[in-house]
């Protein structure tokens, strides 16, 4: 709690996603709830709306994208909301349209504090601004997490070491997973393959990357993005991934659909999902295992968990609202945050995750590595040079990555000036 205050029966308003999707809104519930993550949601808030008198309400946006139309509101001084959640892909967008105003500028909000996501704050972070930010107040970063979901049966069938094993033994690599992957192939006479080693979306050669410690920017000691493929560990990582993908009847990289039908009819030892399939998996006949993605060599010290920018949901404060209702706003978010220490993140890591979610008893130890080193790239978000799917399509076809960083470059190099360049110019709240 954040101490003795009456907000006078005010209400706060979060213009949030709302759709027919997955990473929609999970900032409110009601009373009838039954569901153990909703209930503890519920008395977050209603704890929050009695101890401060304030009332909270949602204002659905009814489409998973929808930066046009905040821009539209705030462009109108429209008051009929307070705080903004979207992906991070809409705000990231935002930011540089002047549409959020500094976190740092907003006494109320304490972005060091534990109840923020600090790995999320380091890749939010530009010139020392930051303008969205994400924490314990939501649980959809965790479930937009990339792990690596196996097959157990086939692990056994083809006497092959536990993941899980692989794990704690520190030899969970890359090496690892493809020599376990060209093991459990089962090719087709006429091309392709029965049972695929690795069935994953066609972004698996940036999740790879990323998960190998590599990132396509990383901020210098100014804080500013610099593009990082191309140094010599990276371009290694990238070697690695292609030679031992492209061309590869064992490797099926293609549509999400296709992809978890390879695994629920158990034609793929190894899937590279989000999170959330821990609970489409739940229902199904299969023996399930997550881990982490593998690290690029038993060097690496730490495992990195790939979260795209799309899938990931934060928060943000519009410029349209200031003053007395911005820091009553502000307020409640940090509130929310810091309750939620308590109710929401307990009520998700240990009885929806730890029990009721993880397939077996060795997953819980695994996720909870995953979440620790969730990271995103603002590369991604904002798609500087086009370099996020050079790399995958260099891992895909064997295309020359050299050749392809080489020609972006300096196109990358004005995208990342010009983003910089719109991120100082957003006006600073008292200014």
């Amino acid at each position: 709690m954040l101490g003795t205050k009456d907000l006078g029966g005010e209400t706060i308003t979060f213009y949030s996603r709302y759709y027919n999707g997955i990473w929609k809104s999970d900032l409110m519930a009601t009373e009838d709830d039954v569901d153990t993550l909703k209930l503890a949601v519920y008395r977050r808030n209603k704890v929050l709306e009695e101890t401060y008198n304030f009332k909270l309400n949602e204002l659905q946006s009814g489409k998973a994208t929808f930066k046009s139309d905040l821009e539209r509101l705030v462009s109108a001084g429209d008051q009929t909301f307070d705080v903004v959640y979207m992906s991070v892909t809409d705000a990231a967008d935002s930011a540089q349209s002047g549409l959020f105003w500094d976190l740092h500028d907003i006494p109320q909000i304490d972005l060091e504090s534990r109840w923020w996501s600090q790995s999320c704050n380091k890749s939010w972070s530009i010139a020392h601004r930051q303008f969205f930010a994400i924490g314990d107040i939501s649980t959809v970063d965790n479930m937009s997490a990339r792990g690596v979901f196996f097959n157990k049966k086939m692990i056994d069938a083809n006497q092959l070491e536990s993941p899980y094993e692989c794990v704690k033994n520190n030899t969970w690599t890359l090496d690892k997973m493809f020599e376990m992957a060209t093991v459990a192939t089962v090719p087709n006479p006429d091309g392709g393959s029965s049972v695929y080693g690795i069935s994953a979306q066609n972004s698996f050669g940036f999740i790879m990357l990323m998960s190998s410690g590599e990132f396509i920017s990383r901020n210098n000691e100014d804080d500013i993005p610099e593009i990082n493929i191309g140094n010599e560990r990276s371009l290694a990582v990238v070697d690695k991934l292609m030679s031992h993908t492209a061309g590869n009847q064992g490797i099926f990289l293609g549509a999400d659909a296709d992809v978890m039908a390879h695994f629920r009819n158990s034609e793929a030892l190894f899937m590279p999902e989000v999170l959330y399939h821990l609970i489409t998996l739940r229902g199904s006949d299969l023996d399930v295992g997550v881990v982490p993605t593998p690290k690029y060599d038993s060097e690496q010290e730490e495992y990195y968990s790939f979260t795209t920018c799309y899938g990931v949901t934060c928060l943000g404060f519009p410029q349209s609202n200031n003053g007395e209702r911005l820091e009553r706003a502000a307020f409640v978010v940090e509130a929310m945050s810091i309750q939620s220490l308590t109710t929401v993140t307990p009520a998700y890591f240990d009885v929806c995750i730890k029990t009721r979610f993880a397939p077996d008893i060795e997953a819980s130890n695994t996720i909870q590595i995953i979440l620790d080193g969730l990271y995103t790239d603002l590369a991604e978000a904002y798609k500087w040079g086009g370099l996020r799917d050079k790399v995958q399509n260099a891992v895909k076809d064997g295309q020359s990555i050299t050749t392809s960083i080489s020609a972006s470059k300096k196109v990358a190099d004005m995208a990342i000036n010009k983003t910089v360049e719109n991120w100082g110019k957003v006006k600073k709240l008292g200014s």
